[in-house]
C-alpha cells in the first residue's frame, strides 16, 4: 500500500481535527455529569439563600454600587433575585440611603438592578446589571467549622477574589 504525496497527513490537517474531537469530548463530559452552566447556575442561587453568604456580599456590592448610581435614583430589584439575597440587597441600599421600589409600587421612574450569578469551583462570580452599568465581581465561597470547635457543622464563608469590573453600557436591560 502506498500513498500519494497529496493523501499524506500533514500536521495541520490531523491538529485542527484532533483538537476539536477533544474540545467535544470535553464538553460533553461536563454536560453528562451534570455540572453543566445551567447545573452551576442553579447551585449559586441556592448559595445565595444563605444569610452567612448574601448579606457580607450585598454589603460589598452596594459599597461598589454606591458610587455608581445617584443616591436620588429609586432602585427596584428583579424578580428572580432568591428572596434571602433580595432583604440583603434592600437591606444594604436602604442604609446606603437608596430608596427601594416595593413590588406594588412600580410606577414612576426606577433603575432595575438585575443579579446574575456562576458558581466555579469555589468562586461565584456575581454580576449586578443597571440599564447603564454592568458590574462583575468574583467571591470566593469556602466551607468554615463552626465556632464550637466539633468540626461536625460547617458554614460557608465568603471572601472577596478580587476587584470589580464595570463596564459603561447603554440599554443592557429593559426598564
Amino acid at each position: 500500500m502506498t500513498f500519494s504525496p497529496d493523501l499524506t497527513p500533514n500536521s495541520s490537517s490531523i491538529l485542527v481535527p484532533g483538537l476539536l474531537i477533544v474540545g467535544l469530548t470535553l464538553a460533553s463530559c461536563q454536560l453528562q455529569s451534570g455540572n453543566g452552566a445551567f447545573a452551576g447556575h442553579q447551585a449559586a442561587l441556592s448559595i445565595l439563600e444563605s444569610p452567612a453568604v448574601a448579606q457580607p456580599i450585598a454589603s460589598d456590592l452596594t459599597k461598589d454600587l454606591s458610587g455608581l448610581i445617584a443616591k436620588s435614583s429609586k432602585l427596584a430589584l428583579a424578580e428572580d433575585i432568591p428572596p434571602v439575597m433580595r432583604a440583603a440587597l434592600e437591606k444594604a441600599l436602604s442604609t446606603e440611603g437608596y430608596s427601594i421600589a416595593s413590588a406594588q409600587d412600580m410606577e414612576g421612574e426606577h433603575t432595575i438592578l438585575k443579579l446574575s450569578v456562576v458558581e466555579v469551583g469555589e468562586d461565584l462570580l456575581l454580576r449586578v446589571t443597571t440599564p447603564n452599568i454592568r458590574l462583575s465581581k468574583v467571591y470566593r465561597t469556602r466551607l468554615e467549622p463552626e465556632s464550637d470547635g466539633d468540626g461536625a457543622e460547617a458554614m460557608r464563608a465568603i471572601h472577596v477574589a478580587g476587584p470589580p469590573a464595570l463596564e459603561i453600557i447603554d440599554g443592557a436591560i429593559d426598564r
